[in-house]
């Protein structure tokens, strides 16, 4: 059976490309959603070739022969730890007392979050915090959610939960080393359970990600 040819489209843009257009180049469907993932992770944007060096899922290999034709800055811009991490859809919202709790992936979007922002707000609830958030404090630990605009929702926000708050801790995903992952932080950084499980079925083949 004959390997399917990767296309390379020569100089271009990570930041435009999408999952089809990975796939094109080599990468498996599985792979491809990882890294458009991890740019949403990162704001919406790659940011630089340092930033697109480091998603896990580009290999040493690969990130040689792409180096030369990402049209990206070479070095990350030194403010963007303040700025760049979460990203929301910036547009006028005219904010109602709301319930978290009872609010869906579409609810979540009207608030001004993208599609799969919202999609992870709503699965961090329900998977990690076991459907519902006890306090605000669960609801700022959220990684999509950024300060700014937990400051500017939390004067809205409603909680109804009799049960008392728990207190869990965040994972600062700059700083996890892939190697020691785990299942419950992958869906937390936003992957689905089958996903996760093929992620950390990989690892334990290979034994570790990379050097």
């Amino acid at each position: 059976m004959k390997r399917k040819r990767s296309v390379f489209p020569g100089r271009f843009n990570p930041d435009r490309l999408s999952a089809a257009e990975w796939i094109r180049m080599g990468f498996s469907e599985k792979q491809a959603e990882a890294i458009l993932k991890y740019k949403n992770y990162l704001g919406g944007s790659f940011i630089s070739k340092e930033k697109f060096k480091e998603c896990f899922i580009i290999s040493p290999a690969s990130y040689t022969k792409l180096e030369s034709y990402l049209i990206l800055p070479a070095k990350t811009p030194e403010g963007f730890k303040s700025h760049g991490k979460n990203y929301t859809v910036q547009s006028k919202i005219h904010y109602r007392n709301f319930d978290p709790n009872s609010l869906n992936s579409e609810d979540w979007q009207a608030l001004g979050f993208s599609e799969k922002q919202a999609n992870t707000i709503v699965n961090y609830r329900d998977r990690n915090l076991r459907g519902s958030f006890k306090s605000l404090e669960d609801i700022k630990k959220c990684f999509v959610i950024s300060k700014e605009k937990f400051e500017e929702l939390s004067p809205y926000i409603k909680l109804n939960t009799n049960t008392n708050p728990i207190q869990k801790q965040e994972t600062d995903f700059s700083k996890v080393d892939l190697n020691i992952i785990t299942f419950k932080q992958l869906l937390e950084f936003g992957l689905d359970e089958k996903s996760a499980g093929s992620m950390i079925g990989f690892r334990k083949k290979t034994e570790r990600f990379c050097q």
